[in-house]
């Protein structure tokens, strides 16, 4: 058994290391592959910004803010992403798009 030295006692269980796991309690089994390949993310970050062609945009910098970068990419049909976070990053989008408020400018500190 395995105790814990704090107030109260934690059991671990008891094992026997063996040769035939490498000295692990228990066999060490490989990666198994998740069958779901496509919008696997549980948390998306969106930033909002311009785009290359100047439209307001909601999705993912293309690049380091550090290195001067705010151009950003809308989400629109990336694998790992789920597609209801894509819809909403498009619901946000048109929002924005149909109003008046600025875009932060994190060089200028101006904006919303």
């Amino acid at each position: 058994m395995i105790r814990c030295s704090r107030p109260h006692t934690v059991l671990l269980g008891h094992f026997s290391p063996t040769t035939s796991t490498g000295g692990l309690p228990c066999k060490l089994e490989g990666i198994v592959a998740c069958p779901i390949e496509n919008g696997y993310r549980n948390k998306c970050e969106f930033r909002v910004g311009y785009s290359l062609e100047g439209k307001m945009a909601v999705g993912f910098m293309l690049g380091n803010f550090r290195e001067g970068v705010t151009i950003v990419e809308e989400v629109v049909d990336y694998p790992n992403v789920p597609m209801i976070a894509c819809k909403y990053a498009a619901i946000f989008q048109e929002f924005l798009q149909h109003n008046d408020l600025p875009v932060w400018n994190r060089f200028k500190n101006i904006g919303f």
